[in-house]
């Protein structure tokens, strides 16, 4: 795109920003308070995850192995959420259930495991799908 000087110059970078104060790193929120927003012009929503504390990744299933019908994504909760291309819920893989207490609980970072039974946390912050086989890693 290319525009004057002047023309940039009038243009209010923080006229469409929209600043709620949540910081996904330390907050909470609660899955059925949201709203969609008036300019939003997404075709599928997948929900049901949840991205708190860290970065969380989402990807398409493999052309090979499925033909890329899935989206699949980590969560905060210690799950990996497979859904259909309609966002549906095609699947949840419980990782922190399966790891439960695989390792040994170091005592200099127990303050930092935010999640119950036993101060055991687990995050998925990303998964793999792999390419020729209905595999997830």
């Amino acid at each position: 795109m290319a525009m004057s000087t002047d023309r940039f110059n009038e243009l209010d970078p923080t006229a469409h920003a929209n600043t709620s104060g949540f910081d996904y790193r330390g907050g909470i929120y609660d899955d059925e308070d949201w709203d969609v927003h008036p300019h939003d012009n997404s075709l599928v929503t997948f929900r049901g995850h949840k991205v708190l504390r860290t970065l969380i990744r989402c990807h398409f299933s493999p052309p090979m192995s499925t033909n890329s019908r899935y989206v699949y994504s980590g969560s905060t909760d210690g799950k990996v959420y497979i859904w259909n291309m309609d966002a549906s819920l095609a699947g949840i893989i419980d990782v922190k259930k399966a790891t439960m207490r695989t390792r040994p609980m170091d005592n200099r970072h127990r303050f930092y495991h935010f999640d119950e039974p036993g101060n055991w946390g687990t995050c998925v912050r990303d998964a793999s799908w792999h390419p020729t086989a209905p595999l997830l890693v």
